[in-house]
């Protein structure tokens, strides 16, 4: 379970980004009890890699990224490895998809309340 630390950081992001409703909607509700009631740690910087992602992808939405050899849109790479990280949710690989969406989240939400 979360500490209660980590239950007021989220409640405060969520509400940077609108509210925590919005954030329920927007995820399917496996995805969210998995985000809520996760034991394993978080560890490492691929979410913070991600949050950097999410918010080139909303400062330059024209860009492009080689991706197997394929120019694509960086919103689009973005949102790819969103849908992979959102499935990945419910598997026991050992990668921290939740990492990853959290870190996606806070890159839009500091873009949001930045501009």
């Amino acid at each position: 379970p979360l500490s209660k630390d980590e239950r007021k950081y989220l409640e405060r992001l969520a509400n940077e980004a609108g509210s925590m409703r919005q954030l329920e909607l927007a995820l399917p509700p496996e995805a969210l009890a998995r985000l809520r009631y996760s034991d394993k740690p978080s560890l490492g910087a691929s979410g913070s890699v991600m949050a950097i992602a999410a918010v080139a992808a909303c400062l330059f939405p024209m860009d492009q990224i080689l991706f197997r050899n394929i120019r694509v849109p960086l919103p689009l790479a973005v949102a790819i490895f969103f849908a992979t990280d959102l499935s990945g949710l419910f598997d026991e690989s050992g990668t921290d998809h939740a990492g990853h969406i959290g870190g996606l989240l806070c890159g839009i939400a500091y873009v949001t309340a930045a501009w």
